[in-house]
């Protein structure tokens, strides 16, 4: 039942004994952001995920070359028309029929429904996507600058951190 008060609200009363669940159905005004923030929020995810599994020193050369890299090639979205396939279900023109024969009485009457049969086909969309033209150079730039700082912190171009080095251990005197 829906309230006075939950205009743009949906109750489910049923759920369990006591309980109500309640679901706004309102879409927010600006609850979809541009699209070119998809690519931007992607990049972003994927060097967190990169990141989180590298060392300490690497994800701070990383950090270090992050301003740089963006002040140096700067986000720079540009509006490209992508053609691309989509596989959807079309009528391939035939039928599928069933007859029912239904006795009502002294009377039988026969109902036939008939439903099309489909079939897959690719068919080619047309779609705007958003770019960054700077993107290739920047991330070409923001690994050298990474590689640079690793061989400067740790002496190689992966960051890793030579073992620590033990004393020679003596053999046991018989």
């Amino acid at each position: 039942m829906l309230n006075p008060s939950m205009s743009h609200s949906t109750e489910f009363p049923l759920i369990q004994p006591g309980s109500t669940i309640t679901l706004d159905v309102t879409p927010a005004a600006n609850s979809v952001p541009p699209r070119g923030w998809y690519h931007v929020a992607w990049c972003v995810l994927v060097s967190a995920l990169l990141t989180a599994c590298a060392n300490p020193v690497l994800r701070q050369a990383r950090q270090d070359c992050d301003p740089d890299a963006y002040q140096l090639f700067p986000v720079v979205l540009q509006s490209h028309r992508v053609t691309e396939p989509v596989v959807m279900q079309v009528p391939d023109g035939t039928q599928h029929c069933i007859t029912e024969s239904v006795r009502q009485g002294e009377r039988t009457t026969a109902f036939t429904r008939c439903v099309p049969n489909y079939m897959m086909q690719t068919r080619w969309v047309d779609r705007w996507v958003q770019v960054d033209l700077n993107a290739r150079e920047r991330n070409i730039w923001h690994e050298r600058c990474v590689q640079q700082l690793c061989v400067q912190r740790a002496g190689n171009t992966s960051c890793e951190t030579p073992p620590a080095a033990s004393a020679p251990i003596a053999p046991l005197a018989r």
